[in-house]
This record gives structure tokens, sequence and C-alpha cells, in this order.
């Protein structure tokens, strides 16, 4: 529908998307750096 009426030839939000491509904001690379924290902190416990 937003496709024919935008003109778009593809669905621009498909799950295809290449991870290199993706914005990664500052709240997101917070966000990551985070993640890989708990992830070594639960390696030491376990």
């Amino acid at each position: 529908m937003f496709r024919q009426f935008f003109g778009l030839k593809y669905n621009p939000f498909g799950k295809e998307i290449d991870i290199s491509d993706v914005y990664e904001s500052e709240d997101i690379k917070e966000l990551n750096s985070r993640f890989k924290y708990i992830q070594n902190i639960r390696e030491c416990f376990f």
C-alpha cells in the first residue's frame, strides 16, 4: 500500500538489511558495550 503511494520499487523496511548499513547511534553503542560487559562478567562466574 505505501509502496504504491510513495512510488517505491521495494519494501525499505524488510528484514534483509545488511547489519553494516544500520545507523549506530551513541545510545546503541552504549547499549552494546553494556551487553558485552554483562557477557564477560557472566563468563567469570559460570
